[in-house]
């Protein structure tokens, strides 16, 4: 297996989240109240960030498998931690270790891409790696919603397994020595025609872009965890067995939204592409407001289809290719910070609106304040022309 397979491969086992949809109803079932079951989820988030932001400070002699090594202990040791122990502080620093852990893992596998591919080649494995990851929450969510009518614990010992198989296939990558004269003679003219400062990340809309990476991920991934197994496990009471097969509609949806979204960004401007969206989640939003098993299903797969395409189309938005090594990283990493902090912050607005009201009343105001978020965005953008399709390439 050459290395790019190997870092596909690390790519798509490190996201066999078995745990992931039962996740939600493994804390309810601990009576900690539905609050503080958001909390714990927001905490992930939080912690995801800070630990993004101490990575910056690790020493620049470590090579990005020791840091995905460490982050992938932390993860198993998290998951450890809130599957053992029946204590809701436990769960807490469990839910920290795993945040830390995934926070010093996030983007890595892009580094490695961008480190052995050049930077456009780059851009399309990355979109085609996002792809294969959705499968493998897929795969992931429906055999853990089955482990989980056998043992509450067995989704997570098994991503605890898949977490450890992850860290040895990425032990197996080989990495370019760490300076531009290793990616070539094109990277290293890249980087120094662009200019290695944070002024591309606030000219063409760059911050726009990243504010519309951000909010949709956010809100389609609070849903996705701390909201959906409320509504079919609490408010219709579907069997857990059910939840992978459910859940997994949003996971297909989105493979084939992410596998396909750059031709539509070709056709039709990445602008246009990325506003259909952010109207998918909304209307997967409304469709959730409604309460029924019918519209939550088709809520699922609506939500699934327009979350898939925020990633590579927010990449393409924010023309990586034109960016110097240091810029680019720095613009990514603040990228994801961002979105842990944005994503802790719905699930506990959303929790406290939920346990104080209903979870219509939830669904509305992230439905309202999304729309305003979605009609703010293409206006900005609009004044920010010329705008850029999913190639990078400047429509006129």
């Amino acid at each position: 297996m050459d290395v790019v397979g190997r870092i596909f491969s690390y790519g798509v086992v490190s996201r066999l989240y078995f745990h992931l949809p039962v996740l939600f109803v493994f804390l309810l079932l601990r009576d900690y109240g539905i609050l503080a079951v958001e909390v714990l989820l927001a905490v992930y988030g939080v912690s995801l960030t800070l630990a993004s932001w101490a990575g910056q400070s690790l020493p620049a002699t470590l090579s990005q498998r020791a840091v995905i090594a460490f982050g992938e202990a932390l993860k198993a040791v998290g998951l450890v931690l809130i599957v053992v122990s029946t204590s809701y502080w436990a769960a807490f620093a469990g839910q920290v270790l795993a945040g830390v852990g995934f926070g010093l893992t996030a983007g890595r596998e892009t580094a490695l891409l961008r480190a052995v591919a050049p930077p456009e080649r780059a851009t399309v494995l990355q979109g085609n790696l996002q792809s294969y990851i959705f499968l493998s929450t897929l795969v992931g969510g429906v055999l853990g919603a089955v482990l989980f009518t056998w043992a509450q614990s067995l989704p997570f010992l098994a991503s605890i397994a898949s977490i450890l198989v992850a860290a040895a296939i990425v032990a197996a990558v080989r990495e370019p020595a760490r300076t531009d004269s290793a990616a070539g003679p094109a990277a290293g003219a890249q980087a120094s025609s662009a200019p290695a400062t944070d002024a591309p990340d606030r000219r063409g809309g760059r911050g726009i872009w990243v504010s519309y990476y951000v909010v949709s991920r956010a809100l389609a991934m609070a849903l996705f965890v701390g909201f959906l197994p409320y509504l079919f496990f609490v408010q219709m009471e579907l069997p857990v067995a059910w939840f992978g097969v459910v859940l997994g509609l949003y996971s297909v949806a989105a493979f084939l939204s992410a596998r396909y979204v750059s031709r539509a960004g070709g056709a039709i401007g990445n602008l246009t592409a990325a506003v259909l969206s952010a109207l998918l989640i909304l209307i997967a939003v409304l469709l959730f407001a409604q309460g029924s098993r019918t519209a939550g299903l088709v809520g699922i797969a609506v939500l699934g289809l327009g979350a898939g395409g925020i990633r590579p189309l927010g990449l393409a938005g924010l023309r990586l290719a034109e960016l110097a090594p240091d810029v680019r990283g720095r613009l990514l990493l603040r990228q994801e910070q961002l979105f842990g902090l944005v994503n802790a912050a719905a699930l506990v607005l959303g929790g406290v609106i939920l346990a104080n009201l209903s979870f219509r009343d939830t669904m509305n105001a992230f439905a309202i304040g999304f729309a305003v978020f979605v009609a703010g965005f293409a206006a900005a953008i609009w004044k920010s022309r010329p705008r850029v399709g999913v190639s990078g390439a400047t429509r006129g």
